[in-house]
């Protein structure tokens, strides 16, 4: 982000709110067909997509999850007491965790690192099927 001037300057923000894109497309009639995109979900490590005809396709044009990267420009932005809001989504395996192993597994080894404390009871679970949910999350940063 250092196109984006506020984004660079460290203690300059006092909330980041947002909805990471969650790479799965809506449907899209087209001539009065359903032409819906892929529906994407993690097979072991690698993500592919399933399609309502049942056939499985690899999507290599995913965007990457963005959910790190959010943690890491939140740290450095919010000022001491500043509040990260955001929805995380949990897709296959993931949505079988809990909200604390699930931030663990989107922050990697800098979880505990991180200056930004999850709140527990402001986080609120939103289950669309069982390989498919999101969490909306607040996040304190402390020092």
């Amino acid at each position: 982000p250092t196109r984006t001037r506020v984004l660079s300057e460290s203690d300059s923000i006092d909330c980041v709110v947002c909805d990471p894109p969650y790479n799965i497309g809506a449907p899209v009639i087209i001539k009065g067909k359903d032409r819906r995109p892929v529906n994407h979900h993690m097979s072991g490590q690698q993500i592919v997509g399933s399609r309502k005809d049942g056939q499985v396709v690899e999507r290599a044009d995913l965007v990457p999850d963005l959910v790190p990267y959010i943690f890491d420009v939140a740290q450095r932005v919010l000022v001491k007491g500043g509040r990260l809001v955001m929805f995380i989504p949990a897709r296959g395996y993931e949505a079988t965790l809990s909200l604390e192993e699930l931030v663990h597994l989107k922050l990697g080894n800098g979880v505990f690192d991180s200056n930004l404390v999850l709140l527990n009871d402001c986080s609120r679970l939103q289950r669309f099927s069982p390989t498919f949910s999101r969490w909306l999350i607040c996040m304190e940063k402390r020092a």
